[in-house]
């Protein structure tokens, strides 16, 4: 009898220790980490201009499920009346607009890994900018500023490090006058 009741404390203090060890290491195994740094980039032609990409994204430690990131920051877009011929009044209508914006994307991990993976924030979309111009003038994006840039995989709270803060453009060509609309 008394062996029976050693052969069991033996093998309830060897299932709890064991099973102490497997709980360590899958937190271990769990805890998420970016790897290298994020790359910023501010687009700055086209239908897109000033929408902000965080891109090279690589996080591992993430088992399966899917993982959302957010890229965020304060973003300034400024807009100025534009001719059709492509150039400006010397004092064009203009306007100007501040919010805090943010992109999402969600992805599926491979392997416990997401690599390559990146997200935009649409200015347009997240900081419109209402302007009416004049008979034959539209309205054009003559800069766009981001400030406080950040990126974090909003599933398990846990920030990248990105390749810089801020980010700003200004329209070659546009009017001395429009200097301001994004300070």
């Amino acid at each position: 009898m008394k062996r029976v009741i050693v052969v069991l404390i033996f093998a309830a203090v060897g299932f709890t220790v064991g099973f102490g060890v497997l709980l360590a290491s899958s937190a271990a195994w769990a805890a998420e980490t970016f790897h290298g740094t994020v790359h910023i980039s501010l687009k700055t032609s086209g239908a897109d201009i000033c929408d902000l990409t965080a891109s090279n994204i690589d996080e591992s430690g993430l088992g399966n499920p899917n993982v959302t990131y957010t890229l965020a920051g304060q973003a300034v877009l400024g807009k100025a009346c534009q001719n059709n011929g492509g150039n400006f009044p010397t004092d064009p209508k203009k306007a100007s607009d501040a919010a805090n914006a943010s992109g999402n994307v969600t992805v599926e991990p491979k392997n416990g890994r997401v690599r390559g993976a990146s997200v935009t924030i649409d200015i347009s979309a997240q900081v419109p900018v209402p302007l009416s111009c004049p008979g034959g003038q539209t309205p054009v994006v003559v800069c766009c500023k981001y400030t406080g840039i950040t990126l974090k995989d909003s599933t398990n709270g846990v920030a990248a490090t990105v390749d810089t803060g801020s980010a700003s453009f200004t329209l070659a060509g546009s009017p001395p006058s429009a200097t301001g609309l994004c300070p």
